[in-house]
This record gives C-alpha cells, structure tokens and sequence, in this order.
C-alpha cells in the first residue's frame, strides 16, 4: 500500500498499533471502526497540497491498480463521471 495511504490512517488512527498494517486495517474494516470520511479527507489534502510543489512527489500511475492511492484517484474520477 502507498506510503501516503498509510501515513494518513496511522494519523487518524495513532493510537493504533499498526506494527502490522494490513492485519489491523483488516480489524478496522470489519468492526466497522475506519474513519473513512476522515482518512479521504486528509488523502485529498494531500493530493492537493502535493499538486502544489514544484516538483510532486506523489506518482499517480493509471497502470497501477494495485497502488493504494492510484486506487483511490480512479475511484474518485470514476464517481464524478470521468
């Protein structure tokens, strides 16, 4: 998973112990306790403040389906009809 993606929920969730990340992600989803509409939130605010730099540092790669945040921006474009 990106590494954005990760720094994001281990902010969100900081009192998590997240020394295995996708297992405790896995227990998040499904006691239904992931702050989704938070962790968007900050993912988008840091696209936008990425897109800003001179020279970015998030690679946004539409081959790449299996990177976290590739994911995400296709899901994004895909609900707003793009």
């Amino acid at each position: 998973m990106s590494s954005v993606f990760q720094e994001v929920v281990k902010g969100v969730h900081s009192r998590t112990n997240w020394d295995d990340f996708e297992d405790a992600l896995i227990k998040k989803l499904d006691d239904k306790s992931l702050k989704k509409t938070e962790i968007a939130d900050q993912l988008a605010q840091q696209l936008i403040d990425d897109l800003t730099l001179d020279e970015p540092e998030i690679v946004l790669d539409p081959g790449d389906n299996g990177d976290t945040i590739n994911y995400i921006a296709q899901s994004i474009k895909y609900a707003c009809g793009d």
